[in-house]
Order: C-alpha cells, then sequence, then structure tokens
C-alpha cells in the first residue's frame, strides 16, 4: 500500500502472496482518493497455480487492504466527525480504542522526544495561517504569542491507566503520525 502524495508505506494488511507451485502472476492494482486524507494506489502481485487463481488472491487482497484503510480512516480521520478521532475531540464520551491510543501514545512520545517541535495540536496555528493567506492579513503578534502558547503544552496525557484529556483537544490531528 502507498500513499500517493507521500510515497511512503500505510498501515494495512497488505501481503505479497505466495503458492508454493511454481504458477502463475496476476496484480490488481487499484487507486483511490479520499482514504485518510490522501490519495492512494494499492497493489497486489499474486502467484498461484493458475493465472485465474493469481487473480482472485489478488483481487481479494487488494480489497482486504482497501476494507482496513477504509476501517482506520473510521478511526483517524479528522473529515467524519462520526470518527473516533472526531468524536473524542469533541469532547464526546469515547473511550480511545487501543489504536487511537497508541497513536496518542506515538505523538505524546515523539512530542516529548521532540522537545514540543512535533506537536499533534497545530491545527489552530495552521488554521490560522490558512485565513491569514486567504485574507491577506498576516495575524497580530499578539495572536500569534496566544496561539503559541496554547502549544507549550499537550492537551492530553497517555498513561498506563489510558488516554486522559488535560485541555482543549478540538486541534488534535494525527496525520503526521498516523499514516
Amino acid at each position: 500500500v502507498q500513499a500517493g502524495r507521500s510515497g511512503r508505506r500505510t498501515a494495512g494488511r497488505v501481503r505479497r502472496v505466495k503458492t508454493e507451485a511454481a504458477g502463475q502472476r496476476a496484480t490488481s492494482r487499484g487507486t483511490y482518493s479520499g482514504l485518510l486524507g490522501t490519495n492512494v494506489e494499492i497493489k497486489v502481485i499474486a502467484e498461484a497455480g493458475s493465472e485465474g487463481s493469481a487473480r482472485v488472491i489478488a483481487e481479494a487482497s487488494e480489497q482486504a487492504a482497501l476494507a482496513e484503510m477504509v476501517r482506520l480512516q473510521s478511526v483517524f480521520s479528522v473529515f467524519e466527525p462520526s470518527s473516533e478521532l472526531c468524536r473524542w475531540r469533541a469532547g464526546d464520551d469515547v473511550t480511545p480504542s487501543a489504536e487511537l491510543a497508541d497513536v496518542l501514545g506515538a505523538a505524546q512520545h515523539w512530542w516529548t522526544v521532540s522537545g514540543g517541535a512535533f506537536h499533534p495540536a497545530t491545527a489552530p496555528l495552521r488554521e490560522r495561517w490558512l485565513r491569514a493567506e486567504n485574507d491577506q492579513i498576516p495575524p497580530s503578534e499578539d495572536e500569534l504569542a496566544a496561539l503559541a502558547a496554547g502549544l507549550r503544552e499537550l492537551p492530553f496525557e497517555v498513561s498506563g491507566s489510558g488516554v486522559r484529556r488535560i485541555g482543549d483537544c478540538s486541534g488534535v490531528e494525527l496525520n503526521a503520525i498516523a499514516k
């Protein structure tokens, strides 16, 4: 599985499938847009005793990979209000799944080891600069200082007992780490 924009591998369950017998190969390839906020190309090469069997294996593997990405999107999307992350960010009474807790934990780890250079809650700052670009009016120094002050700490904490909100989590985006 490859993410179209970055070319980096993304989480999925794609396997190159081979059988013991020397056989025929088949390739299944699909391009999908709007998965986890990017374009995705899935290419599976399968080998089996016949071309027909190889094609069935390749197509089934592609569909399995696609289904896994759709499932992950239901956890990590910031564009789908029904996603687990969006509901958690909004303050809904959502206990993060193990997957969401793991990625929040990884974000906390990289925030810590980077001295805050990596921050998963920069959405308000990014949105302000996008508005400045659109309006052609940069933010004031006071406004930037207030936005920067909001980035001094993480708005959540992950520990052995789970994930705890300790601030406004509405700006948490995990795109930089979940993909």
